[in-house]
Formats: structure tokens, sequence, C-alpha cells
């Protein structure tokens, strides 16, 4: 198990995977600042068995590590479905909500996961089944509706069936 920072320095570490593959037989999680949808894919369509940002908790990365380390992946949804649409021969067209919903940490989709499947429960419950505050709960679902422009609990609901997101926890 190799965990790689895709940025040695200023060097993109990238190019260094497939050799590494090449020669050590282990699995690779690559850990990265960055934050756009095609290095992530880049480095997963080079053999990276995951990524995880660097901006995540330490409890995300150790997970991650973990599953790994078991010969699961770890990447989120959005780039599991422009992986599958590049290996099926398509070049799916840009698309704005792919990248929104890319942007979401694994501890947000936790969130949405819950939302969708407590639809119209009190922040109580939703926090409960959480293990986190109703302050926590309220901080993570601004943050969401931020990062995919919506404006409340509903809007956020809808737009998890509309776009298949929180269906299935990380």
């Amino acid at each position: 198990m190799i965990v790689l920072d895709l940025d040695l320095g200023g060097v993109d570490s990238a190019a260094a995977l497939a050799q590494l593959q090449q020669t050590l037989p282990a699995r690779v999680l690559v850990l990265t600042g960055a934050r756009d949808a095609d290095s992530h894919r880049r480095v997963v369509m080079a053999g990276a068995r995951g990524v995880v940002r660097k901006e995540e908790p330490v409890d995300v990365l150790l997970r991650a590590i973990e599953k790994v380390h078991e010969g699961d992946v770890w990447v989120n949804r959005a780039l599991i479905g422009d992986i599958m649409d590049r290996l099926k021969g398509g070049s799916p067209p840009p698309d704005e909500h792919s990248a929104k919903i890319s942007s979401l940490t694994p501890k947000e989709l936790e969130v949405i996961a819950t939302v969708v499947r407590h639809k119209g429960a009190k922040s109580l419950i939703l926090a409960e089944s959480l293990g986190i505050s109703e302050h926590t709960l309220r901080n993570h679902l601004t943050v969401i509706y931020h990062k995919l422009e919506l404006r409340g609990r509903l809007e956020l609901y809808v737009y998890a069936k509309e776009h298949g997101i929180g269906l299935v926890n990380s």
C-alpha cells in the first residue's frame, strides 16, 4: 500500500505512478490538494485505487487507506461515472453538476445520504443518525448548499434524487 502525494515539491508525481506500479505490486492511494476532477481522473486512469484531498479530515484519510488496502476503490461517485463512460468509449460532455458533486467530501456525501434516507426528518434526528451535533449538521448543510448552489433541505433532497447522489454511503 502506497500513499502518494500528487504534488511532490512542485513536481507532479502522476507521471511516476505507472513506473511505481511496475516496480512494486502495491495499491496506490493518491493524496492531493487539487480540487479539479481532471487531475483526479488522470491518476485513477493511470492506476491509482483512490484519491483523497489534503483538506479531508484524518479519519477520512485513514478510512481511505483501510479501504484501498482491502482492495476497494476510494473515489467519489461522479468520478466513477465519468471513468466508466470513458472506458465504454464515450466522452461525456462537460457537466456543471459533475463538477459540483465531485467537490463534495465523503462526510458531505454521508450527510446527503442521511437527508435522503430520512426525508423530512428534523435536524436532531439527522444529527443523531450521523453521530454529530445539530450545530455541526447545520455547518455541513451550509457548505453543501453553497457547493451545490441550493437554498435548503428540500432542494437538496430533490437535487440528490435527480443526480443520484447520497443514495449509497461511501
